[in-house]
């Protein structure tokens, strides 16, 4: 088990959440301060990279869907950034990648 970092920077409109280590039952309660504190302070878009994330649990899913919820009802938008294959599987097998707007880069998601 890896200590997960979240690390914040504003880009271009976007709160930009930066993770790295791993998202489980033990690290996924950060995730969910840092969605809580964005939104707190009237951020409207969120972007997650998960390009540093080796492992994500089921409790990291519940807490990301929970942010997403937590951003639309804000008129918001949260996006999952660069998440590796076997997260892109977990979110495939679940059906979250139906309701979870997911793009390869950082870029790709301030640019427009």
């Amino acid at each position: 088990m890896e200590e997960l970092t979240v690390e914040s920077a504003e880009r271009d409109g976007w709160t930009v959440l930066s993770l790295k280590g791993d998202l489980d039952v033990y690290t996924a309660p950060r995730l969910k301060e840092a969605i809580a504190e964005s939104v707190d302070r009237g951020g409207k878009l969120v972007a997650v990279d998960l390009s540093e994330v080796r492992f994500l649990d089921s409790t990291g899913l519940a807490v990301i869907v929970g942010g997403m919820k937590r951003v639309k009802e804000n008129d918001g938008s949260l996006v999952l950034v660069a998440p590796n294959d076997q997260i892109r599987r977990i979110l495939t097998i679940t059906d979250l990648i139906k309701i979870l707007q997911v793009r390869d880069s950082i870029e790709s998601v301030v640019s427009g």
